[in-house]
Parts: structure tokens; sequence; C-alpha cells
């Protein structure tokens, strides 16, 4: 099977404790690693207010996490936020990086490329010091 890279956003109750809300958050995340996948982003943005009330609630919980696995993940995360009653909202997208942020692999890239680019500047500062010692 083939890894892609997926984004989900979740909305959490927000009249849970701390612990109650990121023990929530990380049995997604644990399901995701024990399906093989990798979190890439894990971005909590906090207690916001809802558009409209969900299950009775005004405010809940927003996480986004930006995961890389395969494609029966996706569809094992939406059985557990379907009967899960802590999480208000769920919805997992595939990731394509057409709103401007970047995928893993364009990640990846850059990093190798930004190393590459550090060592040829090495050995460019090398030789010019090279250089300079035997003018003086």
């Amino acid at each position: 099977m083939v890894n892609r890279d997926y984004e989900a956003l979740l909305i959490v109750r927000a009249d849970l404790t701390e612990e109650e809300i990121e023990k929530e958050i990380d049995g997604i995340v644990d399901l995701i690693k024990s399906e093989g996948g990798t979190i890439i982003e894990d971005d909590r943005w906090g207690k916001k207010r809802l558009a409209y009330l969900i299950k009775k609630q005004r405010y809940g919980f927003y996480t986004l996490l930006r995961f890389t696995s395969n494609s029966s993940t996706p569809e094992k995360i939406n059985r557990q936020l379907r009967f899960n009653e802590n999480i208000l909202k769920g919805l997992i997208v595939i990731f394509d990086g057409s709103a401007g942020r970047k995928s893993a692999d364009d990640l990846r890239r850059e990093s190798e490329r930004a190393a590459t680019k550090d060592e040829k500047d090495e050995r460019v500062e090398a030789v010019k010091n090279e250089g300079e010692d035997k003018n003086v």
C-alpha cells in the first residue's frame, strides 16, 4: 500500500479537563501510529467558539493533525470519531498542499537541498580560506 499525506481536524468538547482533552487527541495519534503512520504536525489551536451549537456545546477544542499513513487508517479514525461522544466533529482529507502549505515530501526535499547547499557553502569557504592562507 502507498502512504499518503492526510490532514485531520478534530473538535473535542471544551468542557472536559485538559487531561481528558489530551487523552482524546492522544488516542487518535496512537491509532495513527499503531497503523504504521507518522505524525507530521500536531497543532493544537485551543478552545474556540463554535459557529453553531454542536451536541449542545457552544465551544470546542480544535486540533489539526497532519500525518502520513496507508489508505485504511482514515476509515478507522472516522469509525472511532463517530462513536466517541467527547469528539464533536472530525474531518479527514487528503493533504495535497494546495492551500499553500507544504507536504511531508516537500519538507524533506527542502531540508535535503538546504543540507546540500550548506555543504557546498562550507567547501567554497574552505577553498577561499585556503587561498587566503597561501597569500599571507
